[in-house]
C-alpha cells in the first residue's frame, strides 16, 4: 500500500528553497516568521477587543453600584419601618409633617432621622441595631467618606457615585398619615 501524503498535506509554499541560478550564498534562505502586517493586524485586533471589554466592564461596574445604592435604600426603608413598629412611632424627631402628612428631609439633615436608629448596646458604644452598620456610610470632618461602624454619634448617611467622584445624600420621605416611609438616592444613576 502506497500512500501519497503530499496530496493531502502540501509543502509550504513559502518555504520551498528556488533554484539560485547565482551562487549559492547570493541567495537567501527562505525563513519562517509573521510579516510587519501580519504583526500590525494582531495588534490591531487586539486593541479593539480591549476597547470592547472595558467599555463593558465599565457599563457592569455602573449597574452593579446603582444596583447597590438601591438596595440600600431598601434596607435603609425596611429599618426605619422596623423602628417604626418596635417604638410606635417615627424617628422623625423635630421635623413636622406639611400640609399633605409629609416629612421630606434632605441633606446632611438625614442624620436626624437615622440617628435614632443607632441605639446603645453597651457603655459607649453605639451601634445600629437594624441593620449592619458596615454597608453605610458617612463623612469625617474632611468631608471624606468612612464607614458608620467607624464613627458615633448621629452621622447623615450617603452614598457615592464614582463618575463625579462626590458623595451625595440620601432622602428621606416619611408619610405620617399612610404609614410608610421611602429612602431615594436622587443621583444614583451618576
Amino acid at each position: 500500500m502506497n500512500l501519497n501524503f503530499s496530496a493531502w498535506f502540501p509543502p509550504r509554499r513559502g518555504l520551498r528553497r528556488k533554484p539560485c541560478r547565482q551562487s549559492p550564498r547570493l541567495c537567501p534562505e527562505p525563513q519562517a516568521g509573521f510579516t510587519l502586517i501580519e504583526l500590525l493586524l494582531v495588534v490591531v485586533v487586539m486593541a479593539i477587543l480591549g476597547t470592547i471589554i472595558m467599555g463593558s466592564a465599565a457599563y457592569v461596574n455602573k449597574v452593579a453600584r446603582t444596583k447597590r445604592t438601591e438596595v440600600t435604600c431598601r434596607v435603609l426603608e425596611t429599618a426605619l419601618v422596623r423602628y417604626r413598629s418596635d417604638h410606635g412611632k417615627w424617628p422623625i424627631g423635630t421635623f413636622k409633617p406639611n400640609a399633605d402628612g409629609y416629612v421630606i428631609v434632605k441633606g446632611k439633615d438625614n442624620a436626624k432621622i437615622f440617628g435614632p436608629l443607632r441605639e446603645e448596646n453597651q457603655p459607649r458604644e453605639r451601634r445600629i441595631r437594624y441593620l449592619d452598620e458596615s454597608t453605610l456610610y458617612t463623612l469625617d470632618k474632611k468631608d471624606r467618606p468612612v464607614r458608620l461602624d467607624k464613627t458615633s454619634g448621629e452621622q447623615a448617611l450617603v452614598y457615592m457615585t464614582r463618575e463625579s467622584a462626590k458623595t451625595r445624600y440620601f432622602t428621606v420621605t416619611i408619610n405620617v398619615e399612610a404609614d410608610t416611609a421611602k429612602v431615594d438616592a436622587p443621583e444614583k444613576n451618576n
